[in-house]
């Protein structure tokens, strides 16, 4: 009999529609509902402006779980959840950014990289925004060598005093969910 490998995924989830906090949560349950994934860490939970449209300020935070799963399953399971939770998508890809109840991208899939027209992994935008680095540096999931790029201390301290700024934590969900 095969094993069946297990690998370790961080997920970035976003909410700028509706109950922001609940529809992350839904998110994280509808998830692990799977046995084919569980959920391993959390983040803190930040708020950010949305980026690179006008609209409601996003909930943000990152997850580290592991799953049995091949990426494109996965995608496919994230997006049924997406669908599930509410989120329209854009008929083509070259529409803006919109408001959306729900977001959740796979950002890193253990060593893997996939450059495919629907699938890019690691996420092509990780290092440009502040509300997925954080959360991934807290977790501990940079590695190098763009880690070792990415938390020198001045970068770092640069990119805390930006979240000052930009961002507001919040730990109510994060008190919310058991790892059980």
């Amino acid at each position: 009999m095969e094993k069946t490998k297990i690998s370790e995924v961080a997920l970035g989830l976003g909410s700028n529609l509706g109950d922001r906090l609940q529809n992350i949560y839904e998110g994280i349950r509808k998830l692990t509902d799977s046995t084919a994934v569980r959920l391993e860490r959390i983040s803190s939970v930040y708020e950010s402006k949305a980026m690179g449209f006008n609209g409601p300020d996003f909930l943000n935070m990152t997850v580290l779980i592991k799953t049995h799963l091949n990426p494109f399953e996965l995608l496919t399971h994230c997006q049924n959840i997406e669908k599930s939770l509410g989120r329209s998508f854009r008929k083509n890809r070259s529409e803006t950014y919109q408001s959306r109840s729900i977001d959740i991208d796979i950002l890193t899939f253990g060593n893997i990289t996939v450059d495919h027209e629907h699938l890019k992994i690691p996420h092509p935008e990780i290092y440009k925004r502040d509300f997925v680095l954080i959360p991934l540096v807290e977790l501990g999931i940079l590695s190098s060598p763009i880690a070792s790029e990415t938390t020198e201390t001045p970068k770092l301290q640069a990119l805390e005093q930006n979240l000052k700024l930009n961002l507001t934590y919040t730990s109510e969900l994060k008190c919310s969910l058991s790892l059980d």
